[in-house]
């Protein structure tokens, strides 16, 4: 059972830098969540590690990044099931760092399907924390989007203005209509 995510926790998303419209994002993020773009060079599970390190507990940590089942797809590289076994360190410093938290996979269709759920599985088996994802597309409503977990009670990180605001979706290139993403 998913717990919501308090107004008054501390929370911290971290934003693949090539999501679209980057700034409007950042711009319409509530107050209390922490935003780390990450970079292109290092594995994101390992950039995310490192962050977390040098914090105290943390409620949830929303994750913003391109997906499709099973998968978060990054400037930095692909995260599958196959690659979390490869960073069984790094996941495990990201449950500790949460300590009852939440992992929110902001991505579209990563918890789709029989391959959707095993990565769920196994992200939250690594980490020990829940972990929600969607099974449809993330974003703007004009783009087929919504800010919606399968999972009730879900805070977004972003606000009300900032949903209405941002205008991308965070498909992969064959999910993205408009072909944002090179």
């Amino acid at each position: 059972m998913s717990r919501h995510v308090a107004f008054g926790d501390r929370e911290v998303a971290f934003i693949d830098p090539s999501i679209q419209d980057l700034d409007a994002f950042l711009s319409g993020l509530r107050a209390n969540v922490e935003a780390h773009v990450m970079g292109s060079a290092e594995n994101p599970l390992v950039q995310i590690a490192h962050a977390l390190e040098q914090r105290g507990r943390t409620a949830a940590v929303h994750i913003v990044a391109h997906g499709e089942p099973g998968e978060l797809h990054f400037a930095a590289g692909i995260v599958t099931g196959a690659t979390l076994v490869q960073h069984a360190f790094s996941l495990a410093t990201i449950g500790s760092a949460l300590r009852g938290g939440d992992i929110l996979l902001w991505s579209c269709e990563t918890g789709a399907g029989a391959i959707g759920e095993a990565f769920i599985r196994e992200l939250s088996d690594a980490t020990g924390a829940r972990v929600s994802a969607s099974t449809s597309r993330v974003g703007a409503a004009s783009q087929g989007g919504a800010w919606k977990l399968d999972v009730h009670a879900i805070t977004p990180p972003l606000t009300r203005e900032g949903i209405q605001a941002y205008a991308g979706v965070l498909g992969n290139r064959r999910c993205d209509r408009r072909g944002w993403h090179q």
